[in-house]
């Protein structure tokens, strides 16, 4: 699972390209698009709105019709769907957990593109069913005290936490201290989503995980 404190750290971007790099290494992979409040992962590959996980859940099509085969080699994607009215009780429902572990036994690495866990309460609860859970932040831009907070959640919750990826890191640039992140007090900020950028970054912006 992957996902982030706030939006705009680049999630959908980071899981994007994991799942490519990971097709493109040669195991199986299925990328689900799980942020049923604001999908993301669709326009990347070119996929349709609708019948996608949220229509799998409320059991309007099958698994043969939401899941897209071969979007590139070695790649299978679950897009997202119609915006539900109900998204948290949809992926925090025993559907979603049942569809979880059917799926895992199907791929070698399944990538959940989750929402961001200080805006969703469904992000802890979808964590708990995870084996690998991280965690994205934009490089100058996310709040150490949001990161710290949601990470937070997501253990209370009994999630296992694995790291943090640092997205668009300007290789070029030095960070010191407090350039890094802006130390404050923990605050959700509602903002836009940026648009979104083509999976596989260019060279020196890349992410790095720690």
């Amino acid at each position: 699972m992957v996902s982030s404190a706030t939006p705009g750290a680049g999630k959908s971007f980071v899981s994007a390209n994991l799942a490519v790099v990971l097709a493109a290494g040669g195991r199986r992979v299925l990328l689900i698009d799980a942020d049923l409040r604001r999908s993301s992962l669709g326009p990347y590959f070119g996929l349709p709105p609708r019948n996608g996980l949220a229509e799998l859940l409320l059991g309007e099509i099958d698994e043969r019709a939401a899941i897209h085969r071969d979007v590139l080699p070695q790649l299978d994607v679950l897009a997202s769907g119609m915006p539900p009215r109900d998204p948290t009780g949809l992926l925090c429902g025993e559907a979603f957990a049942r569809l979880l572990e059917r799926l895992s036994q199907r791929y070698d690495t399944v990538i959940v593109d989750a929402p961001p866990a200080l805006l969703a309460s469904e992000a802890a609860e979808m964590a708990v069913h995870m084996g690998t859970l991280l965690m994205v932040a934009r490089a100058g831009d996310n709040e150490l005290g949001d990161l710290t907070q949601s990470i937070k959640e997501l253990r209370h919750a009994g999630a296992r936490f694995q790291g943090v990826v640092l997205n668009a890191l300007d290789a070029r640039q030095r960070y010191y201290g407090s350039y890094a992140y802006r130390y404050g007090a923990y605050r959700v900020r509602a903002h836009a989503y940026p648009a979104l950028a083509p999976p596989l970054a260019a060279p020196g912006t890349a992410g790095a995980a720690a």
